[in-house]
């Protein structure tokens, strides 16, 4: 069901711009990606789907925590 919420009418982002991951967070939005006219990309979001009274996880609550704290990071493995 979370691979459909892209696609409701009051989901705040572009559709084409949500990959999703399942766990432990649901989706992750490139917000601008799919507009591809140069350097577009607004904001990386992660993105955790709730039904009605659900919620998070103590592992997705210490997610939330680490992005709050900037304790984010880029980086490559190459082969």
């Amino acid at each position: 069901l979370e691979r459909l919420i892209p696609f409701l009418e009051k989901f705040n982002y572009d559709p084409h711009d949500v990959r999703w991951l399942g766990d432990p967070i649901d989706l992750v939005v490139f917000d601008g990606y799919s507009r591809r006219t140069g350097s577009n990309l607004d904001q990386i979001v992660f993105l955790e789907v709730k039904f009605g009274q659900s919620r998070l996880t103590k592992i997705q609550n210490r997610i939330k925590q680490i992005i709050r704290e900037g304790k984010i990071k880029w980086d490559e493995f190459r082969i």
